[in-house]
């Protein structure tokens, strides 16, 4: 059997996680894509995020988005309007359909991680979390790497390319 590179792993180990959180978030007509952003807004503990802010914490382009929460405002959990404040900007306003499945989703996202760290002890636990969080941290630390694998020119997102600037 050929030996398999660590990234096949966190692919799988992604691939799985969707999967699994798509097919429970099915019967509230939301994507586990679309739930990460209502989450997001609510441990923030704001029922009002500037779209831009979101586009920042997840890394995805201002069109994927737009997608994202159009979808989200015809099934009733945002609704996204021009901020009065400042035309430029949009913000996104959770409705209370979205804070009724904040509690669902903070359950499901806790069975999620005991799938991960089921098989693991606590001091395994620890381990894992400190191990992930040094291989996320370095993906964007040196510029070199950034741009000999391509992923500058993909990334579009400021924050992440200031990040890849990082000496």
């Amino acid at each position: 059997m050929k030996k398999k590179g660590i990234g096949f792993y966190f692919k799988r180990i992604d691939e799985i996680m969707s999967m699994a959180a798509n097919a429970h978030l099915k019967k509230y007509d939301i994507t586990c894509s679309q739930a990460n952003i209502l989450f997001y807004m609510l441990e923030k503990g704001k029922n009002v995020v500037m779209q831009k802010e979101i586009e920042q914490e997840f890394g995805l382009r201002h069109s994927t988005i737009i997608g994202l929460l159009k979808r989200m405002e015809k099934n009733n959990f945002v609704r996204v309007e021009v901020n009065p404040e400042d035309h430029r900007c949009r913000q996104v306003i959770l409705f209370d359909k979205a804070f009724e499945l904040g509690s669902e989703m903070k359950e499901h996202r806790k069975y999620m991680d005991s799938l991960i760290t089921g098989a693991l002890n606590d001091e395994e636990e620890k381990e894992l979390k400190k191990l992930l969080t040094k291989v996320y941290e370095h993906m964007y630390q040196d510029n070199d790497k950034c741009e000999k694998y391509g992923i500058k020119e993909e990334l579009d997102d400021k924050d992440i390319i200031k990040k890849c600037k990082r000496v």
